[in-house]
């Protein structure tokens, strides 16, 4: 995290204890820090005046994964398929059927051997009719904006039809903006929260947020929901009663959302330490005889094309041994491109968002074993 400091010391100078905290508190979420979240999203996610989000449809619960676990469990059963856009973090596959023997059924996207990787309403086609031929009931779409691991962001052009094929198909669409507030400096990102009621099907369009990324507070465990419907959130509330974050976290980060100008100030110098450190890690790895940087326009990733460091006709063991190479020579864990769902090999995720002595030490390594070492190892 490249803010981490002064989220310690705001944290530390918040933190406080009141007595109704030693309780039980509401199991969707204490209603104040929900009221304050909705303030929060408006200002931060810079919606419209005439959207007015309700406390009624937001459930606090434990982190992204919480999130992911409510909604897989409210709106899908067993032998439901869930559609998700590869290649993407693919935790979301346990946190999804951990509760509920639903499948994730993966889109590739398109033009992944000319690097273009192209999100479209096609490939959920593709994986609509292939949930079926396996005897699955397609019942909802997971999308994830800004990408992970790609880093591209979607705009309304581009998800719009995605929506349309949806709405057609009576499926749910869950949308991740987990990275919604790590933009870099010149991009503009719209949420979906400000489709309001021009969406094609609204009680089935689902918000998805947590800290953990755009606050790097992924040791809170707090995410957000922000349902179709306030009868979802309702009904939600016996399952999320053993996902509840405490009301000691939940009371500590209304307040940090609660003081707009600290919330800017964060906000800006994220991003801008964000962009700062994708220029720098970018060119630096673009120096390295075989490495090609994919453009990337938001989160913490460099998505990396080392097709030319593998032979000819590459398989993915042949990726396979440039991830162990990497790992066992270099010390350095970059997942690859297979582990994410991609279908061409060669492509790896490399984290840029971690301190400077880190990022220095990180990078040396994979100059030295992807230009000094690599070669003869691989031609064993």
């Amino acid at each position: 995290m490249l803010c981490e400091q002064e989220l310690v010391d705001k944290l530390q100078s918040i933190q406080t204890w009141i007595p109704s905290l030693n309780y039980y508190g509401d199991p969707i979420g204490e209603r104040t820090f929900r009221q304050e979240l909705c303030h929060f999203f408006q200002d931060a996610l810079h919606l419209d005046n005439d959207v007015q989000l309700t406390p009624d449809r937001m459930i606090i619960t434990g982190g992204a994964a919480g999130a992911f676990i409510v909604y897989s469990y409210m709106l899908t059963d067993v032998n439901d398929a869930i559609l998700v856009p590869s290649p993407y973090y693919s935790y979301i596959d346990h946190n999804v059927s951990i509760l509920t023997e639903n499948q994730i059924i993966r889109c590739p996207l398109l033009n992944q051997s000319t690097g273009k990787f192209r999100l479209s309403r096609e490939i959920f086609e593709h994986g609509y009719i292939e949930a079926q031929s396996k005897g699955l009931n397609p019942r909802a779409i997971i999308l994830i904006n800004p990408s992970n691991p790609l880093g591209d962001i979607y705009d309304e052009m581009t998800i719009r039809p995605i929506f349309q094929f949806a709405a057609e198909k009576r499926m749910h669409v869950i949308v991740d903006e987990i990275y919604a507030l790590s933009t870099f400096v010149t991009e503009c990102f719209q949420s979906i929260l400000n489709y309001n009621s021009s969406l094609p099907d609204p009680d089935r369009t689902h918000f998805l947020w947590s800290f953990s990324k755009d606050f790097s507070l992924s040791g809170a465990r707090v995410g957000i929901i922000y349902a179709g419907t306030a009868e979802l959130c309702t009904k939600a509330s016996k399952i999320n009663f053993v996902l509840v974050p405490s009301r000691n976290i939940q009371y500590t980060f209304e307040q940090l959302i609660a003081n707009r100008e600290w919330i800017h100030a964060y906000i800006a110098l994220n991003r801008q330490r964000l962009t700062h450190r994708y220029i720098q890690v970018k060119s630096t790895l673009e120096t390295i005889e075989g490495v090609k940087i994919r453009q990337s326009h938001a989160g913490f990733f460099i998505w990396a094309d080392l097709r030319e460091l593998l032979p000819d006709k590459a398989s993915f063991n042949d990726e396979k041994r440039l991830f162990e190479h990497l790992f066992n020579c270099a010390g350095v864990f970059v997942l690859r491109g297979h582990t994410l769902g991609c279908t061409e090999p060669g492509w790896f995720r490399f984290i840029f968002s971690v301190n400077d002595t880190i990022m220095t030490e990180a990078l040396m390594r994979i100059e030295k074993a992807l230009t000094q070492t690599y070669c003869s190892h691989f031609s064993i």
